[in-house]
């Protein structure tokens, strides 16, 4: 979640394979700052990405792992205190570690609701309302897959320059009326 922050996805995978399936927290701690921001280089921003990284692997520790922390408005509040995680990072840290419901509002989410349904959505808290009806009427499980088709979506159709001619929302979508009256 830290490593996809600003860049594309191929450059994670690439960086995901510069490290052993069985990677444990300690690994990540016992390393020399300047190998892991070699390994995650193709991430980019990777020196504040590594020391991000570093940060939330100690925090886990710290905290002998994350199943025994409070509740989950406080720990949210913990983790956004890590300098490089914001509401995002920390939406999807809670969604897909620690199996919370919570909607992502991420740049993808905003863009379709934005230009499917033309709704105003600038800022993360701009679709809390639409939050708060998905995490109070689908399962944690559904949640991480909506989001992820979301990505897909987002990624296959609802690029910055858009294909909606292959959309599957392009007869209700907002955006594509718009760009007919034009």
């Amino acid at each position: 979640m830290i490593l996809t922050q600003n860049t594309n996805f191929d450059n994670v995978e690439k960086v995901i394979r510069n490290f052993p399936e069985n990677l444990k927290i300690n690994d990540i701690l016992d390393m020399p700052s300047e190998i892991l921001e070699e390994k995650i280089k193709e991430a980019g921003f990777y020196k504040q990405k590594g020391k991000c990284i570093k940060e939330l692997f100690l925090f886990i520790k710290e905290n002998s792992g994350i199943s025994n922390l409070e509740n989950v408005k406080k720990l949210r509040e913990k983790i956004i205190r890590i300098n490089g995680i914001g509401n995002e990072t920390a939406d999807v840290f809670l969604l897909y570690i620690v199996n919370e419901k919570k909607f992502v509002s991420d740049a993808y989410a905003r863009r379709l609701f934005s230009r499917v349904f033309d709704m105003s959505v600038q800022k993360y808290e701009d679709l809390n309302a639409i939050a708060k009806y998905y995490e109070t009427n689908l399962t944690v499980k559904k949640l991480q897959e909506f989001h992820a088709k979301i990505d897909v979506f987002y990624i296959k159709f609802c690029t910055k320059t858009p294909k909606c001619n292959h959309c599957v929302f392009r007869k209700e979508c907002k955006y594509v009326k718009k760009s007919n009256e034009l």
